[in-house]
């Protein structure tokens, strides 16, 4: 009779222990900042081709509409221009950083190099007959 009244103090014991230890929350959970950019953040398109961290930190999104720099506040968009070391086109298809500081891009009209000592690009096959051009096949 002793022996079943200890048992059962101790089956009690272990489900009141089981109880007391749920009451605590669990740290096992995952947590992850996430931050989404969109045009209201100043991103100059919401359909983005290409994204890549460079060699400084900076986030890149190739868009069908430029090419965006942000730096976990702002956002700088590179689009073409008149002065030749502008971006030579507005779809930036794919993204290459260099660890040195560099980035490549695939572009629908040729190559680019961004220098970014001097914030400029140089142009590659940018007069080639036969460029890519998905930009009419967007409805």
């Amino acid at each position: 009779m002793i022996s079943d009244c200890v048992f059962k103090m101790t089956e009690k014991l272990i489900y009141l222990t089981f109880l007391f230890l749920l009451s605590f929350p669990l740290n096992a959970e995952y947590k992850k900042n996430v931050h989404s950019i969109s045009r209201q953040e100043g991103l100059s398109n919401g359909a983005v081709n290409t994204i890549v961290k460079d060699a400084e930190g900076y986030i890149w999104f190739g868009t069908w509409n430029g090419l965006n720099r942000y730096d976990g506040s702002n956002i700088v968009t590179y689009l073409p221009g008149n002065n030749p070391n502008s971006i030579h086109n507005n779809v930036i298809r794919e993204l290459y950083p260099c660890s040195s500081g560099p980035i490549w891009m695939f572009t629908n009209k040729g190559l680019a190099l961004y220098d970014n000592i001097h914030d400029r690009f140089t142009s590659y096959f940018t007069k080639e007959s036969e460029q890519i051009n998905y930009e009419n096949d967007i409805a």
